[in-house]
Order: structure tokens, then sequence, then C-alpha cells
């Protein structure tokens, strides 16, 4: 499907404050030669833009949930799904405990933008995960933040998840490069190269 030294990569981005709707999945190609990219302006077919219908819980009617505060996505390559996950900071109506980090996935090249019912969620984690990166094997890791009494600075760690048993693996510290630190949870990605190298 792919040419040599071209690729499509998936990004979540918002679009211009005077679009109505900004929150959307937006598909860009990348052309390796070049060192270009551009972006699809469709709306239909299996890389236009869309803006996904989420929802928690059972009511097919429930609010939207779909954002792009504190939220990431990630593409499995085994299984060729999108997972998106939203961090609540705030509690709200059959929340739980806070912070907690709501997954959704869906098959890459459709669009889950009906509203009766909107998807539900695969499941959710009683913490802040900033991302999810899989590797080849479909094996996931996400990176987790502390919460700090006064806020900030945040400790980072790494750990594996399995989406089936809904479990996490043993906290590992991230050590930053040149000793930098984070002091907000809330933007950044995380993603892993076809040769197993994680970037944040």
């Amino acid at each position: 499907m792919l040419k040599p030294q071209q690729s499509v990569i998936l990004l979540r981005l918002d679009e211009p404050a005077a679009q109505a709707v900004r929150n959307k999945y937006i598909f860009y190609t990348y052309n390796g030669g070049s060192n270009t990219i551009s972006s699809i302006t469709s709306t239909t077919g299996p890389v236009g833009k869309y803006t996904p219908q989420l929802r928690i819980g059972t009511s097919g009617f429930s609010a939207q949930r779909f954002t792009s505060d504190y939220a990431s996505i990630s593409y499995n390559p085994k299984d060729h799904y999108i997972y998106y996950l939203w961090t609540a900071l705030s509690s709200f109506s059959g929340s739980g405990s806070v912070p907690r980090t709501y997954i959704w996935r869906w098959a890459a090249g459709t669009m889950p933008t009906g509203t009766a019912p909107r998807l539900d969620t695969l499941c959710s984690f009683q913490a802040d995960l900033l991302g999810v990166a899989f590797d080849n094997n479909g094996n996931a890791y996400v990176i987790e933040f502390s919460s700090e009494a006064n806020g900030v600075p945040h400790t980072a760690y790494l750990r594996s998840i399995d989406f089936t048993t809904r479990t996490m693996g043993a906290a590992d510290n991230l050590s930053l490069t040149g000793g930098a630190t984070i002091y907000v949870s809330g933007s950044g990605d995380v993603a892993m190269s076809p040769s197993g190298q994680m970037f944040l």
C-alpha cells in the first residue's frame, strides 16, 4: 500500500479557531524524498478528517467525550486499531476516583461518528496516563505521571499495560536528558518507532 520513502502519518490536531468544530482527527502524508508533510483535506474515505463520537457508560446518548485536551492517540500495528486515551482530572457523574484515564479503540479506516449510540470505552485506569505506544508485537507501554502535593514538578514513569487483563506493569522511573523537569502533564505524546525506540 505504501510506496518507498512515503508513509501516512496519523495526527490529532485542532482545526483553526474559525472552524465550527475544532477537535478532529486529521491525516497527513509524509514524503521522505522531499521531506515534506501535506494534510489530507478530504472528509470521506479511510483517511478523511472526522470527529469521533465517544461516550462513557451504557447510555447510548450520553455526553460527547472526545476532546484534544489531556488526550492522545496511537496506532497498534498488530491489531490495526486506533487507540484514544483521555484523562479526567475532575470528577463527574459516574467517573469514580480521579485522575482516571479512559481508553477507546476502533479499527483503522473506520470512522466512529454515529451518535445513536456513541462508541463506548474499552476500559479505564485510575491513573494519569499521557499516552500509549505499541511495539510491532502489539505490546503496549504508557507514560504515567505522579501526583505531587503541590502539583509540580511531575515524576514520569514507564509502565507496560494490558487492555485485556486491565493491568499495568511495575513503574520504571524515567530519567530525562539533561535533567529536564516536567511541569505540565497534559501536553505531549509518546510514540514508538518500528525499531523499538520510544520518543516523548
